[in-house]
Parts: C-alpha cells; sequence; structure tokens
C-alpha cells in the first residue's frame, strides 16, 4: 500500500503514527489498525469482524515485522483492530498508527495511486516503469519530474559485473557515470580501500563533473547490477541543483571530518534512536 508513495506522503503517514516502547510482557494501551516492530519482539492479535484473531509474533528489523497492511489494503470498512503485548523476555519498541488515522492513510495511498496509474499510461512498459521508480528512490533524483525520470530511464545501459570484476580503474578516461542497482562495489586509491557503496548508490561522477581522469578504482564486491549513463546524456540531464548536490558531497568527501569541526545548524528531527542534525563544517561551509 506504501510502494508507490513519494518521499513527502511517506513522511505524511509517518506523522500520523506515533513510537511506543513496551516493557517485558507489557501490553499496548491502545488498539491500532496498523503496527511496526521497530525493535525487540511482540505478540500481536489482530481480531476483524467475523474472522477468528490472528496471532503472530513480530520482530524489529526482520520481514513481516508488522501487522495491518493487508487489511489497510483490502478492507473498505475499518473492521479490525490490533493488540500488541511485547514478549516476555525482552522489550519491544513499536510504531503505532490507531484507528482513527486509516482514512487518512487511505486517503495519501489512493492519491497515489491514480498517479501511480497514470504514470504507467505514460511510459508503457513495466520495466519502464521499475526503472523509473527506481531511480526515484535515489536520493540525488528525487527531486526530478517524471518526464526528466524518464528521459534518464531511457539513456541508461544495464551493466553486470561479476564478483571481483573491474568498473574502472585509477586513471583510466572518464566517459561513464554508474548507478548501482544491485550489489556492492568497493573504491579503492592505490592499496587503500576508501569504502563501500550499495544499492541506491552512484559512482563516477567526480571525473565527469571535473573532466578528470577517475580518481580511484572501482570493483565489484559481489555480483552486481549497474546502470550505466555516458557523458553525453550526463551533461544533458544533469544541471542545477543535482550539480550543487554532488559538488558538495565530493567536498564532504574530501572534508576531514571531526566532531570539533563541525557546528548544527539546525535539527531536522527526532526519533526512537535518537536526534538528526543539519551540521556545517566550520572552514569549508560543507554540509
Amino acid at each position: 500500500i506504501f510502494s508507490h508513495l513519494y518521499v513527502e506522503e511517506v513522511d505524511a503517514v509517518a506523522a500520523l503514527g506515533h513510537l511506543v516502547n513496551l516493557s517485558a510482557g507489557e501490553e499496548l494501551k491502545e488498539e491500532a489498525a496498523f503496527v511496526v516492530c521497530l525493535r525487540g519482539e511482540a505478540e500481536a492479535s489482530l481480531k476483524c469482524d467475523g474472522v477468528a484473531p490472528d496471532v503472530r509474533v513480530i520482530s524489529g528489523g526482520f520481514p513481516g515485522g508488522h501487522v495491518g497492511a493487508l487489511q489497510l489494503e483490502k478492507h473498505k470498512t475499518a473492521d479490525w483492530t490490533i493488540s500488541v503485548r511485547a514478549q516476555q523476555s525482552q522489550q519491544a519498541c513499536l510504531a503505532v498508527w490507531p484507528c482513527a488515522t486509516v482514512e487518512n492513510i487511505r486517503r495519501l495511498a489512493k492519491l497515489s495511486d491514480v498517479r501511480h496509474e497514470r504514470r504507467s499510461a505514460f511510459l508503457g512498459t513495466a520495466d519502464d516503469l521499475e526503472m523509473v521508480s527506481t531511480l526515484r528512490k535515489v536520493t540525488v533524483f528525487r527531486t526530478l519530474c517524471d518526464s526528466q525520470l524518464t528521459s534518464l530511464a531511457a539513456a541508461l545501459e544495464i551493466v553486470r559485473v561479476a564478483t571481483g570484476g573491474v568498473v574502472f580503474k585509477q586513471g583510466d578516461v572518464a566517459n561513464d557515470f554508474f548507478i548501482i542497482r544491485r550489489g556492492s562495489v568497493v573504491i579503492t586509491i592505490g592499496d587503500k580501500r576508501i569504502r563501500s557503496c550499495g544499492v541506491g548508490d552512484y559512482i563516477g561522477e567526480r571525473a565527469l563533473l571535473f573532466s578528470d581522469v577517475r580518481s580511484a578504482t572501482v570493483a565489484a564486491e559481489e555480483d552486481s547490477e549497474l546502470w550505466r549513463l555516458d557523458r553525453t546524456n550526463f551533461v544533458q540531464i544533469f544541471h542545477g541543483p543535482i550539480l550543487d548536490y554532488m559538488k558538495d558531497r565530493i567536498a564532504f568527501q574530501d572534508t576531514r571530518v571531526s566532531l570539533t569541526s563541525l557546528a548544527c545548524n539546525r535539527v531536522v528531527g527526532r526519533g526512537g534512536f535518537g536526534v538528526v542534525k543539519m551540521v556545517q563544517h566550520k572552514e569549508t561551509k560543507t554540509r
């Protein structure tokens, strides 16, 4: 039900719920329509009119660690409730959406479904739609409209690299930009390992942005699928805020960072796992 939501719509759905921490054996003191276990384990009982209760254990960090999604998608009325109790052996952290939020969640999902159907008709094939949907999840592309994402998808070429295979070498002439669709790659400079990059990340932009040779070697850590964009299309599609974002990321990678070198600009958000802050390097002004 949430698969077609834009980032701002996911944020809106998240804002309708709240976090609840349960001690071992403690029961949730409200009836909910949708529950996600973020940490620990809990026993959830879904009660639906005319049907025997569905009792299951939901665990944080595991597929299926939620209950109520099917009802949100299939049921026309809010005719179910969920009760939850933490396991006797451990605490549980839950994200809880009360029954009163059902209509608002469905309203957001319905708007997303209508947009998805229109985009499907515009794009044509399921493969094109899947590619555009994947591109939208890449942080740097989230500001692009559907027509721009469609142009980007049409220009991409699929490249498969086996474990240990080299994508490009340090010192090579740069002609391509890569998005990691599956697998992961490792970046090295000389004999030094710099970092790994995984699904949804991108590589190769530095040399294209600054008309330079490759500054590092990139190789597949596992069997990987990359989407390649050539220099011509890179220049045509990427401009404005996207290029600024890429350049800022490169500047950050080149900056030696310690906690004392950072100044807090503002608090972005607070949650059960801590506080997220926007910070800026005191000398370079990189955020």
